[in-house]
């Protein structure tokens, strides 16, 4: 039986965002602080901004943003960034992702080699949308089971 130890990061993550949490209490009384928030459409409307505005000669030809349809692909990469720069920092102990099945698929992809031993846990399911104490209980039940 696993717990969320002090300490621990949570990534919580679905097709538009991710929630980068950790754990400032302790194993037996548990509470998760967001760290960080990530929204890929606010990302993606940033990099274009940047691209508009390096390239003058564009005439309006850009793709329409894909606001509405995220690859796990991309959030992956987003997140594994954050996840880096905090490792590399010193931050990160341990490791714990939620994530619907394809999404967890490309967290573990993008992360692979980078967390080895820190990587806790993986649970399919969708959290991101559920209050922080809901998350927090659904979290610890799937912990208990491993």
């Amino acid at each position: 039986m696993k717990k969320l130890v002090g300490g621990a990061w949570v990534v919580v993550a679905d097709e538009e965002k991710a929630l980068v949490m950790r754990n400032v209490g302790d194993a037996f009384a548990p509470v998760l602080e967001l760290v960080e928030q990530i929204d890929h459409r606010a990302a993606q409307a940033m990099k274009e901004r940047s691209a508009r505005s390096r390239d003058d000669n564009t005439h309006g030809t850009l793709e329409p943003a894909g606001y509405y349809r995220m690859t796990s692909a991309n959030l992956a990469d987003l997140v594994t960034a954050h996840l880096l720069s905090a490792k590399t920092a010193g931050l990160i102990e341990s490791l714990v992702l939620v994530a619907p099945a394809h999404v967890l698929s490309a967290l573990r992809h993008a992360l692979d080699g980078h967390f080895g031993a820190d990587m806790v846990a993986g649970f399919a399911r969708t959290l991101t949308d559920v209050p922080m104490h809901g998350m927090l209980a659904a979290l610890e039940q799937d912990l208990s089971q491993t």
